[in-house]
């Protein structure tokens, strides 16, 4: 295995060092907005799954509540259809 393999992209806060990965923990797409950064610090999740899933239901993510995953799949191929478009 070369050293190349080994090494993983990290994005870094400095103001309080706590590291985010780049893809959304539930569609899998890649953060790359400001808005993104923001939810992802806060939920763990891109904007746009945010404005789906969460915006309408913060008590109950925070009780544990997740989206389906079929539901999760159904946007991610939503998501990927626009994005080849």
């Amino acid at each position: 295995m070369s050293a190349m393999n080994d090494k993983k992209i990290k994005f870094i806060d400095m103001t309080n060092n706590n590291q985010i990965g780049i893809f959304c923990t539930l569609c899998n797409f890649l953060l790359k907005t400001v808005d993104d950064a923001a939810t992802v610090e806060k939920y763990k999740v891109c904007h746009e799954c945010f404005l789906r899933y969460i915006e309408s239901r913060k008590e109950d993510w925070k009780n544990g509540w997740r989206p389906p995953k079929d539901k999760i799949d159904d946007a991610r191929i939503e998501k990927t259809r626009l994005f080849i478009e």
